[in-house]
């Protein structure tokens, strides 16, 4: 991550606190980084299956830098993060992220500043507003996005994560404030427990048999 304060021993980007993110990793986020709270409905749910095992980033073709860049993110999350299981989604059209993401169908979108700020107010070219979106992440002229209900945990361990990554900037003048999870993570204190309905989800995921 650019940072004119990030030095030595102190930076977030050091072996111990990459050793300390794979081992809080380990504990809790095979098949629930992706997962929606038990609360959410969706028809669609082979997709939400396949939500609950990777961390689905949404690009948009009508952003023809948004995917090659989203793409950068999967291969560094691949090294890095690779409990997450990072993949890339493109639709067709921005209004199709908005849809997305609006149904929680996809939970991570990587918008430009400027789609960023016309989403959460609701403009062109977007039909309605997604007021609660946050950032978890800037790239250059792009942020990565997510809804309030993204859980602090996951929020947190990502911002630790893009410490490493030398295309992440700094989440600073941004159109959408920044989640409350990486906020956590930028005042140095410990990560937030994971949501009880998460814990669940996972457990009963894990507990579920499998015939042959």
């Amino acid at each position: 991550m650019t940072s004119s304060t990030s030095t030595g021993t102190e930076t977030l980007c050091s072996r111990g606190a990459r050793a300390t993110r794979r081992a809080l990793l380990g504990a809790f986020l095979a098949g629930v980084l992706g997962a929606v709270p038990a609360r959410a409905h969706t028809p669609y749910r082979q997709w939400q299956v396949y939500r609950q095992r990777h961390l689905v980033i949404g690009a948009s073709r009508a952003d023809a830098e948004s995917y090659p860049k989203a793409k950068r993110i999967q291969a560094f999350l691949e090294e890095h993060l690779p409990e997450a299981s990072t993949r890339v989604a493109r639709a067709r059209t921005l209004q199709r992220l908005a849809d997305l993401i609006a149904t929680d169908q996809l939970r991570v979108l990587l918008l430009s500043l400027g789609d960023a700020a016309a989403l959460m107010q609701g403009d062109a070219p977007f039909a309605f507003a997604v007021p609660d979106l946050r950032a978890i992440a800037r790239f250059g002229d792009h942020v990565l996005c997510v809804r309030t209900d993204f859980p602090d945990a996951h929020a947190w361990i990502l911002s630790h994560a893009f410490a490493d990554y030398a295309e992440a900037d700094e989440p600073v003048e941004l159109p959408v404030p920044v989640h409350q999870g990486v906020e956590i993570a930028l005042a140095g204190e410990p990560m937030p427990e994971l949501p009880v309905d998460l814990e669940a989800d996972a457990a009963a995921e894990a507990e579920v048999p499998h015939h042959h």
